[in-house]
């Protein structure tokens, strides 16, 4: 019991702090390299996985220490979409800044009466940076423009970010600009 309990603590922050988004992380790696094991192992049988063990929408994909590539150097992307016809994807651990919910409205052609706060910015990846993405939690079901899973959705229109200004969107958010893209095939060879 007590060997499980010491191998969540992060040895970067002083004794005593215990991590549970570490652990809750580290399983997320641990399962992703199984879903890319499971995938490796699929040339060895005749068989074809299933379709959830063959494809990372829901799941995070984080980038080798080693990627050559900047635009996703220490990148953690969650997988929006994967399937037969190529991946859609977001960055999710760079941030660029607070940007004021009327300034957003406003840039989508919206009123931005009486609206006040601001959002923080994700890089979202290089693809069309001027495109904006909500990826949120599920409790918010008014507009999702694409239905991720059971947990996320993606949205994005003026009400979503006058109900996030007020305090009466998603439980969780992140406002994401630009987004990765694979082509059919593409992600799959990239490993």
């Amino acid at each position: 019991m007590r060997r499980a309990q010491s191998a969540c603590v992060n040895p970067v922050l002083p004794p005593g702090w215990r991590m549970a988004w570490f652990c809750r992380l580290r399983a997320i790696i641990v399962g992703v390299a199984l879903v890319f094991a499971i995938g490796a192992m699929d040339g060895l049988s005749n068989a074809a996985p299933p379709a959830q063990l063959r494809f990372l929408t829901g799941q995070l994909l984080v980038a080798k220490p080693g990627m050559a590539d900047p635009r996703f150097h220490r990148t953690v992307i969650f997988m929006v979409k994967h399937d037969d016809s190529g991946a859609f994807g977001l960055i999710v651990n760079k941030k660029l800044g607070p940007l004021p919910f009327a300034e957003l409205l406003t840039t989508m052609r919206a009123d931005p009466d009486g609206v006040k706060g601001s959002v923080t910015v994700h890089f979202g990846s290089p693809v069309e940076p001027r495109r904006g993405f909500i990826l949120h939690t599920a409790d918010y079901t008014k507009s999702p423009l694409f239905t991720v899973n059971a947990l996320y959705s993606i949205s994005f229109d003026a009400d979503i970010v006058r109900a996030m200004a007020s305090g009466r969107g998603p439980a969780r958010r992140i406002l994401a600009i630009g987004y990765a893209g694979w082509g059919t095939g593409q992600l799959e060879r990239e490993f």
